[in-house]
């Protein structure tokens, strides 16, 4: 969540906010214009520590 305020499930969402969920998220209403950033990620994916991003 990067703006505005959203409602996730009766829930309140605001700046710096942070939603997930193994099964899938339900519909996010916002209260106003708002800047969301999603990611999609494999949960069964491996990790690797080599490449050109590996937060070293």
């Amino acid at each position: 969540m990067l703006d505005s305020v959203v409602s996730l499930d009766g829930q309140r969402l605001h700046k710096g906010d942070v939603a997930g969920d193994t099964s899938g998220l339900p519909p996010v209403t916002a209260k106003r214009d708002a800047t969301l950033t999603c990611f999609l990620v494999d949960g069964e994916a491996t990790g690797v520590l080599s490449g050109t991003v590996n937060g070293s």
